[in-house]
């Protein structure tokens, strides 16, 4: 079960990605147990991470839903993927996490009126200056207003709460993908220049990538928290005692339409607002948040963007969930001699 969940998405991560995975496919485990289990696959793990964690100044915003982070992923950007996500400040609850083909301001503010529907509409939303986020800030001015912070622009270095989740991210997703499609570069089945083989990249990998984001959303979400005070809760389990600790003093975290300046809890000044302190947690992030992905579909073959062609080749190669052994190499392959017969190439 533990490697079935591993190939999933959590790769050599240790015993509380575990817990927090098995969570989320409705498996209990004992800790005794799932920490044998542990050993046995890793005699020889790595020291614990926290033996080296710097000290931080403590982050703080009072309630459940007080301030969301929002930013995105680009790990995978060479290949047109660009991965979107939030997170409440208060639980670590991770309220969106999706894959896109592009970078696209309606994109971002769809997935976000989603977590809206799901998880209540935050009071504040931190982000950083990328025009993919300017839809989320017209509508939290609309929904919260203006001149109170209700979209906090800043550095991505003071977004620590999702810089934080990007890199296990990375560390259990996003890096497999990425060693598939760099082994797909070598062997010359993928030419990143080539709109056909872009094309359909997407079309075999995107489904898949998402799968692995709602896993790891999952996984994420159930895992127990180390940090001192939260008594190994979750990141669920904190969100459902918050919301029973505002609603015992008068606030409704759920009523999106209600007046939260009661949120507020003396807050003065929005510029330092939810930034965690801490020493670099990754390597310094170098590209630009002004991320464009051009469109490539005036460049495909008029056929490949016919519904019922796409429709056809969906039932013959369905995304694989959990990924096959060759993690969708063979059905990118046949992809391409199906486009290649189809057009005679």
């Amino acid at each position: 079960m533990i490697l079935d969940v591993r190939r999933m998405g959590t790769g050599e991560a240790g015993e509380r990605c575990l817990t927090g995975a098995l969570t989320a496919l409705g498996v209990s485990v004992s800790r005794a147990k799932l920490r044998a289990a542990v050993r046995e696959l890793d005699p020889f793990p790595l020291p614990p991470r926290w033996r080296s964690q710097l000290q931080r100044r403590t982050y703080y915003v009072p309630f459940v839903n007080s301030l969301w982070h929002l930013d995105g992923h680009h790990k995978l950007i060479r290949w047109r993927f660009v991965v979107h996500g939030c997170i409440d400040g208060k639980t670590r609850t991770v309220t969106f996490l999706k894959a896109h083909s592009d970078n696209k301001e309606t994109s971002v503010t769809a997935c976000f009126k989603d977590a809206i529907a799901k998880w209540g509409a935050p009071s504040r939303v931190r982000g950083d200056y990328g025009g993919e986020n300017l839809g989320v800030k017209d509508l939290m001015e609309r929904l919260r207003g203006v001149g109170r912070g209700s979209f906090i622009q800043g550095s991505s270095t003071h977004n620590q709460r999702i810089e934080r989740l990007w890199v296990d991210l990375q560390r259990l997703t996003t890096d497999k993908y990425r060693r598939v499609f760099e082994h797909l570069e070598s062997q010359r089945m993928l030419d990143i220049t080539n709109p056909i083989h872009m094309w359909a990249l997407h079309f075999v990998y995107l489904p898949q990538l998402n799968e692995a984001l709602a896993f790891f959303t999952n996984l994420w979400n159930n895992h127990p928290i180390r940090t001192p005070g939260l008594k190994n809760k979750s990141p669920l389990k904190l969100r459902t005692e918050g919301i029973l600790e505002a609603r015992s003093r008068g606030i409704e975290i759920m009523d999106n339409f209600s007046n939260d300046s009661c949120l507020d809890d003396g807050l003065r000044s929005f510029a330092q607002y939810g930034v965690d302190f801490v020493g670099q947690t990754r390597e310094r992030r170098d590209d630009d948040p002004h991320v464009h992905i051009e469109a490539i579909d005036h460049l495909l073959p008029e056929c490949l963007l016919n519904a019922s062609l796409q429709s056809e080749w969906r039932a013959q190669l369905p995304p694989s969930w959990p990924p096959s052994d060759d993690f969708g190499i063979l059905a990118y392959g046949r992809l391409l001699e199906l486009i290649h017969a189809h057009l005679c190439l």
